[in-house]
């Protein structure tokens, strides 16, 4: 059961790894190691006016470049930026493309609604404005923090706005998906090594060494106790009946141990030893 539980774990480990890797080095090719990420929209052809909602442009502490293009080359763009509330107020009831997101998964798109079905009017002369610009062909404004919570009012001539691109820099982002790719790495090999732990594992159950105390007595010794084991017992009764077999034999030690009313055993005779003058080398010089 063990096993299995650290093969899934694993699995898992090294997928969560490839996942955090892939999902880093894609986002910092995209952003590039300025951060910089670019969103783009195409209004509704029916909205006669875009406003770029508080919920992105004042997400952020930091400064979203807007652009917007018209939908035939040569129309006139107007920009202006605006509180929320007059906003609101200025489009009255006309179609509007209300844009209040931006989304990464959507192949880095603005999230929009249209509503409205009201007349298309003119917005450009209003007093409303906090700052406002307006030229042929393709306008850019930079909106920050400063004056938040704001609205960005996109119109154009007869109501048809083209494109538009909301680009917001953030140097953290490129740093934390080299971090994020780089504990990814970290991770997928750590499960690498997890899996292959289990083939170096040994099947062979361990050996258990009894350790040698006091209550266990050393059968070689001849020494036992009461607390002596089973492996001491068994040598004791062994040595004992060697010893009884010994004397019913009637080994030599054991006849001279045991006085006069010892049985008598046969001897082996006398092995004869060679006479040292015999077996000495003789000298050359003296036999001259």
């Amino acid at each position: 059961m063990a096993q299995i539980v650290k093969r899934i774990i694993a699995v898992l480990a090294v997928l969560v790894g490839v996942g955090a890797v892939g999902g880093g080095v894609w986002l910092a090719s995209q952003i590039g190691p300025k951060g910089s990420a670019t969103f783009s929209a195409r209004p509704s052809a029916s909205a006669g006016a875009v406003i770029v909602t508080p919920m992105i442009l004042n997400r952020l502490d930091a400064d979203f470049v807007v652009t917007a293009r018209a939908a035939t080359p040569g129309d006139t763009v107007f920009l202006g930026v605006s509180a929320p509330s007059d906003a609101d107020l200025i489009v009255g009831a006309m179609p509007v493309t209300r844009m209040t997101g931006l989304s990464v998964r959507d192949q880095w798109a603005i999230r929009s609604t249209t509503q409205g079905s009201g007349e298309v009017h003119a917005i450009s002369g209003a007093d409303i404005w906090r700052s406002a610009q307006q030229g042929t062909g393709v306008q850019t404004v930079t909106i920050g923090q400063s004056g938040a919570p704001e609205s960005l009012v996109i119109a154009a001539d007869k109501g048809r706005v083209g494109t538009v691109t909301i680009t917001v820099e953030r140097k953290a982002w490129f740093v934390q998906s080299v971090i994020t790719a780089v504990v990814g790495l970290a991770v997928a090999f750590g499960g690498v090594l997890l899996w292959r732990s289990r083939f170096g594992e040994s099947t062979t159950p361990p050996r258990v060494a009894i350790p040698a105390g006091p209550s266990a007595a050393d059968p070689r010794s001849g020494e036992g106790g009461h607390g002596a084991g089973p492996v001491a017992r068994r040598a004791q009764r062994a040595r004992a009946s060697s010893a009884r077999a010994w004397h019913r034999v009637g080994h030599p030690r054991a006849s001279r141990t045991s006085g006069a009313d010892a049985p008598a055993t046969p001897s082996r005779p006398p092995v004869p030893r060679p006479d040292p003058d015999e077996t000495a080398p003789t000298d050359p010089e003296a036999t001259r």
